[in-house]
């Protein structure tokens, strides 16, 4: 029985760890899922369950601070973004720009949107997100939360957000706002 709960704990710590980044896995249940496989398949010794009750205490401070949990409705993590409006439709040259762009890692998020400003004509504007009190962001980028970041820049004609690194389709200005700002409470968008 033990080293079958050992091996569904293994099993549960590959397959949560490298995809997860919500608060709850990273700070309670990944430190509790080692401590039992680094030696305590009955249960967790005093050490490893202080520690996971300290940092669950620090997870709930952080969440009364306004730190994003799973289940707060941000658009783009807990429900989809919205459709583009058809009575004031995204400009299709520039998804197609935004589309066709070949990026790497190394490309800057300011590259693509000076790319995105320009093939506009300079109709738009770019958009800095920094963090709260100049500390780290995090971006929902290919599909999952990453960071920490210094900043993030993006295009935007004033309805949407182009950023290709975030949806291959346009994002509604307001989804995207409200996106930044559940991921990173006191975020300043100039």
């Amino acid at each position: 029985m033990q080293d079958m709960t050992a091996m569904n704990l293994k099993a549960l710590q590959v397959l949560v760890e490298p995809t997860s980044r919500d608060v709850f896995t990273h700070q309670i249940a990944m430190p509790i899922i080692n401590a039992i496989l680094d030696g305590t398949p009955v249960g967790i010794e005093r050490k490893a369950a202080a520690t996971a009750m300290a940092k669950g205490e620090e997870t709930l401070k952080q969440v009364d601070k306004g730190a994003t949990v799973v289940g707060k409705g941000i658009p783009g993590i807990d429900k989809p973004f919205r459709a583009a409006n058809s009575a004031y439709p995204p400009s299709a040259s520039l998804v197609d720009q935004m589309n066709s762009m070949k990026l790497c890692a190394g490309t800057d998020c300011s590259e693509i949107a000076e790319k995105l400003f320009n093939a506009a004509g300079g109709n738009g504007k770019i958009l800095r997100v920094t963090g709260k009190g100049g500390g780290d962001i995090n971006l929902l980028e290919h599909g999952r939360v990453d960071g920490p970041f210094k900043y993030h820049e993006v295009f935007t004609d004033g309805r949407y957000v182009y950023d290709p690194r975030l949806s291959g389709s346009p994002v509604p200005k307001g989804d995207w706002e409200q996106m930044i700002r559940g991921l990173n409470p006191g975020a300043k968008i100039k």
